[in-house]
């Protein structure tokens, strides 16, 4: 079984939030790190793996020290957001505080555009680096999802539901919105 070749278990994994609940329900160890401290964590034993977007692997350096990634488990993100402390900026005058919100779309386009840059080549990257690109079978990716996707994504569902959120209808806005990406690429 191909995810038992690269995943054994109790392995201890820099993954947070849901990403580690995800893998302490395959039997892994969750461990959390800082992510600029991911890299020596990885280099000195402290983690096996790290649950990192491509960007983040070769932000940290974590792509240096790894030996396979898998090409095709995607078990979540981590939120990211960015934040603005609302006493700073009600402070701004008009114009900068126009110069900061119209700024919002471009910034999110260069971000996009490079990310889209990166992916392109990805798999120059891993092989550059000697880096395994593992492809776990539809059975294994069936099983993960079921032992961890569906336990979590219901807790998520029922703990947002009782803080008055529509969380079945967000998670069905993003299910049906990937669906629909997906489709057409």
């Amino acid at each position: 079984m191909l995810w038992e070749a690269i995943w054994k278990a109790e392995d201890n994994a820099r993954a947070t939030g849901g990403i580690g609940e995800a893998f302490k329900a395959v039997d892994g160890v969750p461990t959390s790190v800082a992510a600029p401290e991911a890299y020596q964590a990885m280099e000195s034993g402290v983690v096996d793996t790290v649950a990192f977007a491509q960007h983040a692997h070769l932000s940290f350096g974590t792509i240096n020290e790894a030996s396979w990634w898998t090409a095709n488990l995607n078990p979540g993100t981590v939120n990211c957001p960015i934040v603005v402390n609302n006493d700073a900026y009600d402070m701004l005058g008009d114009a900068e505080r126009e110069a900061l919100d119209s700024s919002i779309d471009e910034s999110i386009e260069h971000y996009l555009d490079n990310y889209a840059e990166l992916l392109a080549r990805w798999d120059d990257v891993l092989e550059e680096k000697g880096v395994e690109k593992v492809m776990i079978s539809d059975e294994e990716l069936a099983k993960f999802r079921e032992v961890a996707a569906g336990p979590i994504r219901d807790k998520w569902i029922e703990d947002m539901s009782a803080q008055g959120l529509p969380a079945e209808e967000l998670y069905d806005l993003v299910v049906n919105t990937l669906e629909e990406t997906r489709a057409s690429n």
